[in-house]
């Protein structure tokens, strides 16, 4: 749907020949990432919706743009969104990261009327933002004039009902008490008019940084947030050893501290000079409380030079340690765990292949403290730190 289309009759309609007219609002759906999109006709009104163009507008002071994810259209099945990403625009002096989602209606299709009572909110649409809930936000529905500077100059608020225009101009917004406010300069389509949620809408968290650095036998993992709130749950760090088969080898819980920026440190266990493949990659996965999440940036870390190299996660560890031990050869090995006092509490052999090996020692027959793993061959010996939490 080209805006030029949807614009170029209007010198022929006159907005007085219709009875009945919208204007629209936004609030927050109710649910996390997400914002539900009413309209208002001014008098009863029976019809197909054939278009609807909803433009949303978040300040870029949020961070990394955010992505809409999917769009609800439960209250009319019969409109088919399609979302864009516009250009950046200015609005009341501050820059917003500007949405476009298009929709095309059926008119044509039995059963897809639908009743509006006069002066009645009407939920036509919930628009959800991908990603784990970070940072509180409002929201804006606006009519940027001319449809904005976008070279797909769709970024308006455009309703058609039958094939006829049908939005109150000037005034194609409006508030809600205590849920939205409204701004109309009475210019229409030529101006820059808008509603805002008065409450937020939660926004995915923000990834400022992470790096992974390797120090000597280890992995040294930081990383720091933006936009983080009670509903971060915790994070958890992931490896591979291709940059495509990631497994997780730790959790760290969230601070819960009540600031929305903060880092985090965790060390990986490498236990090594070198390793067999060259490189490890590492990214975070921030995970919400109701489960979903949201990837930081992939890291690489370069292990030069040859020999065994073993991995050992979760570190500290509550009853399934997992060991990688990769080799440049198919060999004999063995697996020792020891306590502080030198005891050996476990001796397996086991048969390496060249390549990556997956190893695994049930440490919740094992009471809470620090342990040594050691991995032997018949040319070297790796060995490492492993903690042992309490149940």
């Amino acid at each position: 749907m080209k805006k030029y289309l949807f614009l170029a009759n209007l010198a022929l309609l006159s907005l007085t020949a219709f009875a009945q007219t919208f204007q629209a609002t936004v609030e927050p759906a109710g649910a996390p990432n997400g914002v539900d999109i009413l309209l208002k006709a001014s008098a009863i009104k029976t019809g197909k919706i054939s278009s609807l163009t909803i433009t949303i507008a978040i300040p870029v002071s949020v961070g990394t743009r955010p992505f809409i994810s999917s769009v609800d259209n439960t209250a009319d099945p019969y409109v088919t969104y399609v979302i864009y990403d516009a250009v950046n625009q200015s609005i009341g002096g501050s820059m917003h990261y500007i949405y476009n989602v298009l929709g095309t209606g059926d008119v044509v299709s039995a059963g897809a009327s639908i009743s509006f009572a006069a002066n009645t909110n009407f939920s036509i649409a919930k628009i959800f933002f991908g990603g784990a809930p970070g940072l509180s936000s409002q929201i804006k529905m606006v009519n940027l004039p001319d449809g904005g500077t976008d070279p797909n100059p769709n970024s308006f608020f455009g309703l058609s009902i039958d094939g006829a225009d049908v939005v109150a101009l000037p005034s194609m917004f409006y508030a809600i008490s205590g849920i939205s406010t409204a701004v109309n300069d009475g210019l229409g389509y030529s101006g820059t008019n808008f509603a805002q949620t008065i409450g937020t809408v939660l926004l995915p968290i923000k990834f400022l940084q992470f790096n992974a650095v390797r120090e000597n036998t280890s992995v040294a993992l930081a990383w720091e947030v933006e936009n983080e709130t009670g509903l971060t749950d915790h994070y958890e760090i992931e490896k591979s050893t291709n940059g495509t088969d990631f497994k997780k080898i730790a959790s760290v819980p969230a601070k819960s501290n009540g600031s929305f920026s903060n880092k985090y440190t965790m060390t990986d266990l490498i236990i090594s000079n070198g390793v067999a493949p060259a490189t490890f990659y590492y990214r975070v996965k921030q995970v919400d409380a109701d489960g979903q999440f949201v990837y930081s940036v992939v890291r690489t870390v370069q292990l030069k030079n040859k020999g065994t190299a073993i991995g050992v996660y979760p570190n500290p560890v509550k009853d399934i340690a997992n060991i990688i031990i990769d080799s440049e050869e198919q060999i004999d090995g063995w697996i020792t765990l020891t306590d502080v006092a030198g005891k050996v509490l476990l001796n397996n052999k086991i048969l390496l292949v060249k390549g990556t090996n997956y190893k695994t020692i049930n440490m919740s027959q094992f009471a809470a403290g620090s342990y040594t793993v050691t991995v032997k061959t018949l040319s070297e010996t790796k060995s490492g730190v492993l903690i042992k939490t309490r149940q």
